[in-house]
């Protein structure tokens, strides 16, 4: 770890972040993080949250790394007894330089996510762009006022001793009606045309000015529509067929069908301590923790939690892939819970890895997120599909009472 960073982190830390690292430093490794929540009246997601702010600022992978060193730099900087009343210590900033002499810049702060209850401070690029849009807003309300005022609209001309034209109503032009012939019983069908009458409509259009001249305008529209249709056609069956042979059709049964069962096999169902194997590899279910607080800084409790044991038996190299959705706790209720995977100190998204001969790995499968145990709920089954040799099988749990 940089002392550099430790040093400089140490002043940036959130009052209540400084006051857990300094619970830390003063009780040691026993020191667990539900002391330091009992002792400072807080829950244990708000110490959590405060145990990722200072594995932020002080670039350390977990609580347990705080040792003497980082304790001993608290120390130097806040003091034995530090003053909670004025904190942050006042620090004078240090100068880093690399291997060539030049100064680097300052150790920015890393962006630390609101803690909950509590409102995140407003970005610095926000208010610029809220007055960009108000200014936007306002021109876009006033836009036909400033394009009036700009450029204020024409008139069209008019010549004098000329009046505008009087619209003139044109008749409709009635349609008309289509006359279809009735069928004939004839074998050969005739066509026939009957000219329908025609209807001629002429309007007249004529403006007057009697100043000076009279234009006459006289459009002549004609519309014909013409429309006949004597649809002929006749059927006549001369002839119905009359069957004579009635075929006849005996079914003889020759085989007499029986009931085969059909055999289904049930995957063995195992308890807490029972392993699972084959030649190659054993799967064995090592613990069950009920409503745990999985890992180290999440604030998401599970409603159960199992603990396996997964071993190469052979004497070579074996690839292991396991994905959460091997994986569904059911209760007694007949509610299902969706599974994740957990190998401390991350959540996983899948395990792919490969494990040497005789090798092991221990992980946990946490199901049923924000979830909570009923008190009608009485046990716990875990069913798990086929992954590397292992068969489908079921892990079955009471819960204690």
């Amino acid at each position: 770890m940089d002392e550099n960073v430790i040093r400089k982190g140490i002043p940036r830390l959130p009052l209540m972040a400084a006051k857990v690292l300094y619970m830390r430093c003063k009780g040691g490794d026993e020191t667990t993080l539900d002391q330091i929540a009992e002792d400072l009246d807080e829950t244990i997601n708000v110490i959590n949250y405060h145990v990722r702010t200072i594995r932020l600022l002080l670039h350390i992978d977990s609580i347990t790394d705080v040792d003497e060193q980082v304790c001993a730099i608290f120390t130097e900087v806040a003091g034995e007894e530090p003053d909670w009343n004025n904190w942050p210590p006042q620090t004078e900033e240090e100068t880093v330089f690399t291997e060539n002499g030049e100064s680097e810049e300052p150790l920015e702060e890393p962006i630390i996510s609101a803690q909950p209850g509590r409102r995140r401070p407003i970005s610095r690029f926000l208010l610029p762009a809220v007055l960009v849009v108000a200014f936007l807003a306002v021109i876009a309300f006033f836009f036909d006022d400033i394009i009036n005022a700009i450029a204020p609209p024409s008139t069209e001309p008019t010549v004098a001793g000329i009046d505008s034209p009087t619209p003139v109503d044109i008749e409709e032009t009635e349609i008309p009606e289509v006359v279809v012939a009735p069928p004939t019983d004839t074998d050969t069908p005739t066509p026939s045309i009957t000219p329908s009458p025609t209807n001629t409509s002429t309007p007249t259009l004529t403006p007057t000015n009697t100043d000076t001249a009279t234009p006459t305008n006289t459009p002549t529209a004609t519309i014909t529509p013409t429309a006949t249709i004597t649809p002929t056609a006749t059927a006549t069956p001369t002839e119905t067929p009359t069957p004579t042979n009635t075929p006849t059709l005996t079914p003889t049964p020759s085989n007499t069908p029986t009931n085969t069962p059909t055999f289904t096999p049930t995957p063995p169902v195992l308890e807490l301590g029972e392993t699972i194997a084959d030649d190659r590899v054993s799967f064995t279910l090592t613990d069950v923790l009920y409503e745990p607080n999985v890992g180290s800084v999440t604030r998401f409790p599970y409603i159960v939690s199992f603990r396996f044991s997964f071993s190469n038996l052979t004497g070579s190299d074996i690839f292991l892939q396991i994905l959460p959705g091997y994986f569904t706790a059911v209760d007694n209720e007949g509610r299902e819970f969706a599974c994740g995977i957990f190998r401390y100190p991350y959540f996983l998204g899948e395990i792919s890895e490969q494990i040497g001969p005789q090798g092991s790995m221990n992980f946990d499968i946490p199901c049923g997120a924000d979830e909570r145990i009923r008190p009608t709920t009485e046990w716990f089954e875990l069913r798990v599909e086929e992954f590397t040799s292992l068969p489908v099988h079921t892990w079955f749990v009471e819960i204690p009472r």
